[in-house]
């Protein structure tokens, strides 16, 4: 009972973020952005620990979730007016602060990456 119960917690998630994505795909990037703006990670995760730790423990790890939901609309909503206020582009401070990629990476020589054609 056990093993099955890890079976379908491992299964289920990706089974419906790989739905959305493939929804995505298929119905255009507007209904996809719709679909995984879904709690389709938290939702799920706050099933089981409702079924395996009780109601009342769910209901705490909720509002977890929620506070986490709030915070990435907070960074959402700073990050977009400050590319408004930059000319969408970031600031000379901003871009000093970003991290180096490591040494160890091979040097790209002004080559950009290929874009995938899924």
């Amino acid at each position: 009972m056990a093993i099955q119960q890890v079976a379908v917690k491992a299964i289920a998630t990706p089974l419906l973020i790989g739905g959305a994505s493939l929804a995505g795909r298929r119905w255009g990037h507007h209904i996809g952005g719709w679909l995984v703006a879904f709690p389709l990670t938290s939702g799920p995760v706050a099933f089981f620990l409702a079924t395996d730790q009780g109601t009342d423990f769910a209901a705490q790890a909720a509002v977890g979730m929620l506070a986490g939901t709030i915070s990435q609309v907070a960074f959402a909503l700073a990050y977009t007016s400050s590319r408004a206020v930059a000319g969408s582009r970031p600031s000379a401070p901003v871009a000093q602060r970003s991290p180096s990629p490591p040494s160890h990476w091979p040097p790209s020589h002004g080559r950009r990456c290929p874009r995938s054609r899924l």
